[in-house]
């Protein structure tokens, strides 16, 4: 009688197991599906993006104002004063800048024709877009600085 209650409640163990093990995974499969429709979702919607399509800057802010390297993109390299991360807004949906310009929905030298220009001289260039300030430094022939700040 003893073994046969210990059998079952090894099976019962067994059982437990098992309906956890089949939980985590419909969990992971559904967290894999989310995914894949997001990206879905963002392909379906860049698709449609051209350098005329109204797009909006998203900031997501530090509280310190140090400088620091967001990321780089050929020969362009991001910083920014108290800024963690730069998204683009299309169609509500948003993705991360480095992505975007990865991706090539716009090329770097699109994405600045569409901001305005407030300075240049040789080597500075500043652009205002939505609600952010791009500083180009051209220092080297393969080396150029875009330092972001919001206003």
């Amino acid at each position: 009688m003893y073994s046969l209650l210990k059998k079952i409640r090894q099976v019962k163990k067994g059982v437990s197991f098992l309906v956890i093990g089949l939980f985590i995974t419909i969990l992971f499969v559904f967290l894999l599906l989310l995914n894949h429709l997001r990206f879905i979702k963002i392909n379906d919607t860049y698709k449609s993006f051209d350098n005329n399509s109204e797009y909006s800057l998203v900031l997501n802010k530090k509280d310190e104002t140090k400088k620091y390297k967001l990321f780089s993109y050929q020969n362009y390299h991001f910083y920014g004063y108290g800024i963690k991360n730069i998204s683009i807004s299309y169609q509500n949906v948003l993705l991360n800048l480095e992505e975007f310009l990865k991706k090539e929905y716009l090329n770097i030298e699109e994405f600045f024709e569409n901001s305005s220009l407030m300075y240049s001289n040789n080597n500075i260039t500043k652009y205002y877009y939505d609600n952010c300030v791009f500083i180009v430094i051209h220092l080297f022939d393969n080396y150029n600085e875009v330092i972001i700040s919001s206003n």
